[in-house]
């Protein structure tokens, strides 16, 4: 069974490995927390005809499966695909389609900030074709360059890893800058108290002489 992890080798990779050796079974995805599959391609003699992940089918699920940097993949052969929501496409536009969605969702993580940046609103910058929710476009309302992610985090309830991708999705777009925040790093320990020096006297010397009338006298 053909089988690794994502990490090692793109799902790019794989899709066109099983597509030029006319593979016909279903590739298994699984995350990094999950013993099962959470998701599948199927091809039939090379031709990707049908991709499952969750609760998404078709081109849906392709989006999410290129979302999976980490997790592992397993091809069983022979298994028949129970759809075909992906029959009507050509296989190499569909494996374009997943190698440019991989680029961009490795370019966004890239572009996502740390806790402690500071990300900055830029206003007046427009940009075609944006997609986000109003709670993400109300993030940007908190980015002053004050406040770090973390901060916002916790102002606004949203969970940090949540608020990393947002702002940097908003990031890549050059709708906000990140100010690099200070990193904390731990204090040092203290120095060790020196030993105590103990010092010896000196050991005594001869007695002093003294001349009286060219004869040594000791005292």
């Amino acid at each position: 069974m053909l089988k690794g992890s994502l990490g090692q080798i793109s799902i790019v990779e794989v899709i066109r490995l099983l597509s030029s050796s006319n593979q016909t079974g279903q590739l298994h995805l699984m995350n990094m927390t999950d013993a099962v599959a959470t998701g599948g391609c199927y091809f039939q003699m090379g031709k990707w005809v049908h991709a499952s992940m969750g609760r998404f089918s078709g081109l849906d699920a392709i989006k999410e499966i290129c979302r999976m940097s980490e997790g592992s993949f397993a091809f069983e052969t022979g298994v028949a695909s129970p759809e075909q929501t992906l029959a009507q496409y050509p296989t190499a536009t569909l494996v374009e389609m997943v190698r440019e969605q991989v680029e961009e969702f490795q370019a966004l993580r890239r572009a996502a900030p740390d806790g402690q940046d500071l990300p900055r609103y830029i206003p007046g910058k427009a940009v075609e074709g944006l997609e986000a929710t109003p709670e993400e476009l109300s993030m940007l309302l908190q980015c002053n360059g004050e406040k770090t992610v973390l901060e916002i985090a916790g102002q606004t309830g949203i969970a940090a890893a949540d608020l990393r991708r947002i702002l940097g999705k908003f990031h890549f777009l050059g709708l906000v800058e990140i100010i690099p925040g200070v990193k904390t790093s731990p204090s040092p320990a203290p120095a060790a108290s020196a030993a105590p020096v103990e010092v010896e006297e000196p050991a005594p010397g001869p007695k002093p002489v003294r001349y009286w009338r060219g004869k040594p006298v000791y005292e």
